[in-house]
């Protein structure tokens, strides 16, 4: 049986600001957030189901949750992006190394390779079909690789791009095409030359 996630916790601290403690699908811990940054989420319709997830080549883990991308596919998205409102090319990391402390004074945006800005994810599949995004399984897919406004529509198909292959005409495959050869210029000697000619006059060669 599914184990059911827990449900928020809410508390002030000494300053007197309500925070939100999240419980995480895949950890007993919880990412602690400003109150206010969560309700925000939730009423934006963002998913409340967050877990632990490893995100990039650095291996460090975050607290995420699924939404979709402009492309049409849902994937993991770490939560810090939304509360920053991260831009394209950058991520949001902790300043104290707790990934779980969301507040906003620990999140700091440092150059990453984030392909898409936080602006760019929808919380449903609704929303993202209302702003005219196409998801995986219906007629049209939408792939945008890697800006959203240079966008490729094929019919059922997947967001990424497929290998090209050799067209065939008459039955037969196209020859791949060859490279020109580099031009190299011929260079005469005409100091060479005159000193032949002048020897075989000298010689009386006809």
């Amino acid at each position: 049986m599914k184990k059911q996630q827990a449900q928020p916790e809410f508390t002030t601290d000494a300053d007197g600001q309500r925070l939100a403690h999240i419980a995480l699908a895949n950890t007993d811990q919880r990412a602690t957030l400003y109150a206010e940054d969560y309700r925000r989420l939730i009423d934006a319709g963002f998913s409340a189901h967050w877990s632990v997830t490893g995100v990039g080549c650095h291996g460090r883990s975050y607290p995420t949750l699924y939404a979709y991308t402009v492309r049409g596919d849902n994937r993991p998205l770490t939560v810090a992006r939304l509360i920053t409102n991260a831009p394209q090319g950058q991520r949001a990391e902790p300043r104290d190394g707790n990934a779980l402390n969301m507040r906003t004074e620990n999140l700091q945006l440092v150059a990453g390779v984030a392909r898409f800005a936080a602006t760019d994810w929808y919380p449903t599949a609704t929303a993202a079909r209302a702003a005219g995004v196409a998801l995986e399984g219906d007629d049209l897919y939408t792939c945008t690789a890697p800006h959203p406004e240079r966008t490729q529509t094929t019919a059922r198909s997947k967001p990424h791009c497929r290998p090209v292959r050799p067209t065939v005409t008459a039955g037969r495959l196209q020859a791949p095409h060859e490279p020109a050869r580099e031009y190299t210029p011929h260079v005469r000697d005409t100091a060479a030359t005159s000193a032949r000619v002048r020897a075989m006059l000298a010689a009386g060669t006809p």
